[in-house]
């Protein structure tokens, strides 16, 4: 082989492992935000960690369909559900 022919192929194998590290690295970003509701690109929760005043990580609680809070230690925080009577969102925090 030439030496034309051996770099390109050398920016080949460069450029399809960079791809497979960086497809990596969002799966695993991705994985990490598996547990939870809240995403890097969803901004809602925003709203009403300050509305509420709310501590803590959501977890999704599909027995009692309701939001329950934990903080890092993994204490319960409250819970965040919304009242279809009221037509609102009610947060019960301790």
């Amino acid at each position: 082989m030439s030496d034309k022919q051996t770099g390109e192929t050398m920016i080949k194998t460069l450029f399809f492992r960079v791809f497979v590290v960086l497809t990596i690295i969002i799966s695993l970003a991705s994985l990490a935000f598996a547990g939870s509701s809240y995403t890097i690109v969803d901004n809602a929760w925003d709203y009403y960690y300050y509305a509420f005043k709310i501590k803590g990580y959501p977890t999704f609680n599909s027995l009692y369909d309701r939001y329950d809070f934990y903080d890092l230690a993994g204490t319960y925080c409250g819970s965040l559900k919304y009242n279809n009577i009221l037509e609102n969102w009610e947060y019960f925090g301790i």
